[in-house]
């Protein structure tokens, strides 16, 4: 039997040398963000004379149609070159976002890579829902109450399926 000491583990990489910003869903108000900038495109930002801040842009998107064209509001976060990932308050529920890791130099903004589109989750259950009438509280309630009768009768619920 052969066991590994820390001596023998490998390092784990902290990036890929690549730029590319990930944008993932937590709940319905946080996010999980992960980037990387290519080594050669970092080290050209940092010596422009006029560069002022490496930043990720949160943008919520048109929920009908879900591109990067239809944005609605947006607000930044500074970052550094040092920084690899953060988690995002995002302040409304139920929307699409994405993210620009990008750097402002001179006045101007450049965009260095774009994040994939998420949707966040509703907080609360739907009460319209697909239920007819939109009475989705009064089937739940209907269900739990139908549940607390069948149980003084002999009714067994599996505890696995077996296929």
């Amino acid at each position: 039997i052969y066991t590994l000491s820390l001596h023998d583990a490998l390092p784990i990489s902290t990036g890929y040398d690549e730029t590319k910003v990930v944008l993932m869903v937590r709940d319905p108000h946080w996010a999980f963000a992960y980037w990387d900038i290519k080594k050669a495109k970092a080290g050209e930002i940092r010596s422009y004379s006029d560069f002022e801040s490496l930043l990720l842009r949160v943008y919520e998107v048109d929920t009908e149609k879900l591109s990067y064209s239809d944005t609605g509001s947006s607000f930044d976060i500074p970052i550094q070159f040092t920084d690899k990932s953060w988690y995002i308050y995002l302040p409304d529920e139920d929307r699409s976002y994405f993210l620009e890791l990008s750097f402002q130099a001179g006045g101007r903004y450049q965009v260095l890579s774009r994040s994939n589109i998420i949707r966040t989750p509703r907080e609360t259950m739907n009460e319209c829902g697909s239920v007819p009438g939109g009475k989705m509280a009064a089937l739940i309630e209907e269900i739990y109450h139908q549940s607390r009768r069948s149980s003084s009768s002999s009714v067994t619920i599996p505890q696995r399926i077996i296929r």
